[in-house]
């Protein structure tokens, strides 16, 4: 049988290229492009049948005679421009091979966010040393439980299934809303939106980036959630309108959130805060992080 050929479209790191060869050397054939321009990957791409990456072009599926599958590593899709396929044969597909490290991550933003932990280190690395007063403010700072929390997730593909597995010792009455809501789940309540901000204490945004997703996350449905409630978003950044998100952390509408995902992403070295026009950074009650190597 001929081996079919793969090729990146992007240099991946040494291990991974390493860990596929080990175990595909045997079916397929490899092309790694001398410098990952478009005319190198234009001088090969007849004779390619896999391309991995997200960066296609025009005049790369053009002259791709034998391509067969357009292979995303890593979750969604919302980088590659789909319209690119539309009218040819070639199958697109992602992966979801990060999805229980992506979870794992989730949790620690859990457990830091309901325990206070990143706020509580950063004041006594100032030499405060925090007291209850019996005043409103000492919310702020005290610690909260997961024990007889609802969770709920935005989306329930395999990061969110992946979280509620990592969980499920817990004890947690689970709800979500995803897009087909005839499925049926175990232990899950599948319901929609609304309901689902309405009666979590916990609520982890875990859907795709589309064109009805996007700022789905606006004051409106922000209000919705309980003063009480705690939201974790590992997705994407456009899904929460940043300048509602802002609002509702800073007027104590919720809780408080964790945010790993933003509508800005620097990857120049350069001191940058989250958000060029909102002071996410002066709030106490928000944990930003951008892991996007993940």
């Amino acid at each position: 049988m001929t081996k079919k050929t793969i090729s990146f479209i992007s240099k991946f790191p040494d291990a991974d290229v390493k860990y596929l060869r080990s175990v595909l050397d045997e079916h397929y054939n490899f092309i790694f492009p001398s410098d990952y321009s478009q005319d190198s990957l234009l001088n090969h791409i007849s004779k390619v049948q896999v391309l991995i990456g997200r960066a296609i072009f025009p005049e790369l599926i053009k002259a791709a005679k034998n391509l067969e599958i357009v292979h995303s590593p890593g979750a969604g899709i919302d980088g590659i421009n789909l319209e690119i396929l539309k009218g040819t044969k070639i199958k697109l597909c992602n992966s979801h091979s990060n999805s229980k490290y992506v979870a794992e991550f989730s949790i620690g933003l859990l457990f830091s966010l309901l325990k206070k932990i990143s706020l509580h280190d950063r004041l006594m690395r100032t030499g405060k040393w925090f007291r209850p007063t019996g005043q409103p403010s000492d919310l702020l700072y005290t610690s909260d439980s997961l024990f007889g929390k609802i969770i709920g997730f935005l989306g329930y593909g395999k990061i969110a299934q992946d979280i509620h597995q990592l969980l499920s010792p817990f004890g947690n009455r689970v709800i979500a809303c995803k897009k087909n809501k005839s499925d049926n789940i175990p232990n899950v309540a599948l319901l929609t939106l609304k309901e689902v901000l309405s009666e979590a204490d916990i609520v982890f945004i875990t859907m795709p980036l589309t064109i009805d997703t996007r700022e789905i996350i606006n004051i409106e449905n922000l209000k919705l959630m309980k003063s009480s409630s705690w939201l974790i978003n590992v997705s994407r950044g456009p899904i929460i309108k940043e300048s509602d998100l802002y609002t509702a952390l800073d007027k104590n509408i919720i809780a408080g959130a964790a945010i790993d995902v933003w509508t800005q992403i620097h990857t120049d070295g350069e001191l940058k805060f989250p958000s060029k026009d909102y002071p996410f950074h002066l709030l106490d009650n928000v944990i930003m992080l951008s892991l996007i190597h993940i």
